[in-house]
């Protein structure tokens, strides 16, 4: 009697079946099959800031506490952004993204999804701007467009808005569609 078995791994490309035979059959055998559908939510993605385009004057300054090692700094200059681009939207719809910040007064920024401006960003001050213990966390509410197409962006547009990102996290998908 022949059992079989079906491994998933949420990360794999693709999915492996193994197929256990009787003792009196061939040798156990691996059949590749085709690869595993994506995943419905991207709940856990992290982007690092420092692999966006950065402009007006935004820099990449080093720290430890940093998750990367890196932090995305100058917004006190007005013009000074942050694109992040190919962001993943799954299936599409509203998610939730957390912005890892550190900044040693409340400050904002304003932040774009897909260049539709989604409003003020309001950072309370996170005590200051480096090192262990110094970053918080921001939730803010996004409409995402289905697959890796969307673009998000933070800008410093009135000047004077101090704050250095480190990442950015998505924390929640929308709900299964109801059946």
């Amino acid at each position: 009697m022949n059992k079989v078995l079906r491994l998933t791994a949420a990360t794999s490309l693709a999915c492996l079946t193994i197929v256990a035979l009787s003792s009196s059959a061939s040798p156990v055998r691996a059949a590749d099959q085709p690869a595993a559908p994506k995943a419905a939510a991207i709940v856990g993605t992290v982007i690092e800031a420092e692999s966006g385009k950065i402009d007006g004057g935004a820099t990449v300054q080093g720290d430890n506490a940093a998750s990367g090692g890196n932090v995305v700094g100058s917004f006190h200059l007005q013009g000074a952004s942050l694109l992040l681009a190919k962001v993943d939207g799954a299936k599409g719809g509203q998610f939730k993204l957390s912005v890892t910040y550190a900044a040693p007064n409340d400050t904002s920024n304003t932040m774009y999804v897909n260049d539709v401006k989604v409003g003020s960003v309001d950072y309370p001050s996170s005590g200051g701007w480096f090192g262990p213990g110094m970053y918080k966390d921001k939730v803010v509410a996004v409409t995402l467009k289905a697959g890796a197409v969307n673009t998000l962006k933070l800008v410093t547009e009135d000047g004077n808005n101090a704050i250095n990102i480190d990442k950015i996290t998505v924390i929640a998908a929308p709900p299964p569609a109801p059946k």
